[in-house]
Order: C-alpha cells, then sequence, then structure tokens
C-alpha cells in the first residue's frame, strides 16, 4: 500500500492526532522499467464498455463495399458540389440559368448509371441533410495503482495498434485493437493509471496509419 495524504491536528491534552490515507500497493504495476508485464502485487481491474457514437456515413460496411466511383459520387452529395435530383432518381448539377423549373437540374452523365442499390439509398439520405449513422464503439480499460507511472513504451502505443493487456474478448474477423487514450494522476506516493483500447470495424484499423514505424 501507498501513503495517499498525510495530516496532523493537535487536540486539547496534548495529544496529536495523525491521520495517513493509504492505498493501491507499494509495487510497480508494470514490473521493471521497460517491461509491459505486470506485477502480482498490483492486481489491475478492466473495463470493457460499449456505446453508440455518431460516425460518418463513409465508415458504414454498406459505404465501404460500394464501388470508389459510388463512393465519390456520394461524397460531392455531401460536399454539395452535385445534388440528387429525387424526381429523377440521379445525381445532377444545378442549372442556375434555367428558366423553367423543370430544366432547374441537370443529369451528370458521367454518374447516370451508377446510382442503383445502396448507392441510391445512400444518395436519398444525403438528398434529406443525412450524413451520420450510429456505430456501435467498444473499448477496454485498465485501471492500476502502484508505486510507478506510466512506462516511455507505453505511451509510444498512443495511436498505434496495440494487443491490450488482460483478458479482452477476441475480436472476431479482421477486427483490432488500438491504445487510444492514457491518463496518469499523482496523489502523494501513489500513481493511478489508465489505458483505453479502442476495437475497430471490421477490417482493422488502417496499418499504414497506425502502426508504429521501424526505428
Amino acid at each position: 500500500m501507498k501513503v495517499v495524504t498525510t495530516e496532523v491536528t493537535s487536540e486539547e491534552g496534548d495529544l496529536t492526532t495523525v491521520t495517513v490515507s493509504i492505498a493501491g500497493g507499494g509495487a510497480s504495476q508494470f514490473g521493471e522499467e521497460g517491461e509491459d508485464t505486470l506485477s502480482d502485487a498490483a492486481e489491475p481491474v478492466y473495463q470493457l464498455r460499449g456505446q453508440l457514437q455518431d460516425a460518418p456515413f463513409s465508415m458504414h460496411p454498406k459505404w465501404q463495399a460500394l464501388t470508389e466511383e459510388q463512393q465519390t459520387a456520394l461524397g460531392h452529395l455531401i460536399n454539395g458540389v452535385l445534388v440528387f435530383d429525387e424526381t429523377s432518381g440521379k445525381i445532377s448539377k444545378i442549372n442556375s440559368g434555367a428558366t423553367d423549373s423543370a430544366d432547374f437540374f441537370d443529369p451528370f452523365l458521367p454518374y447516370d448509371a451508377i446510382v442503383t442499390d445502396d448507392c441510391l439509398e445512400f444518395a436519398k439520405l444525403i438528398s434529406k441533410g443525412e450524413s451520420t449513422y450510429l456505430r456501435p464503439v467498444f473499448t477496454w480499460t485498465e485501471s492500476t495503482q502502484g508505486s510507478s507511472g506510466l512506462t516511455s513504451s507505453q505511451l509510444n502505443l498512443l495511436g498505434n495498434i496495440a494487443t491490450p493487456r488482460g483478458n479482452p474478448p477476441t475480436p472476431s474477423g479482421t477486427r483490432d485493437w488500438m491504445l487510444t487514450s492514457a491518463f496518469q494522476e499523482e496523489r502523494g506516493e501513489l500513481f493511478v493509471t489508465d489505458l483505453e483500447w479502442t476495437l475497430s470495424e471490421k477490417g482493422g484499423h488502417s496499418s499504414l496509419l497506425y502502426t508504429e514505424p521501424t526505428p
């Protein structure tokens, strides 16, 4: 156990009261310096949390299954470069010089044949002002108390694909974990630390963007 706070008060009759708050363990919770192991003396607490989070359409599995041309067309709708004409069911340009409302939308011919199935449904949603959806997000958190803080090797993994310690659920298929949060607080001689990993969508986190480069 480690001392967190001490308080000394004088009482009547020449009495002195010493109040000591202790918590955690007296050993390093991460093993020797530079190691990423846990000591038996500092038992960590693990927590799995799942919640819904707002995400852009581009992260939806059905969007990912579209062709690059379809994704580009829908991206132009979201950015306002092009519009979706619900009457004709086609991606169009706005004809600002039109005098007749029937000629207000000018079909963008390169995209004329690709707005079908899921691409068409996304286009309808975007035309109504929608561009996000709720996706499930799972995080795995390790909380510890002990005599040492976070190590440099742990801090270097922040923002990179990394396997959590403990016993997190094994992701199916091609999902993987990324270290997305690191927290440390000092309470006297006690270090309180939290590490959090986030589970990816199917396909995993990008190994190009989130793998630690080799020195």
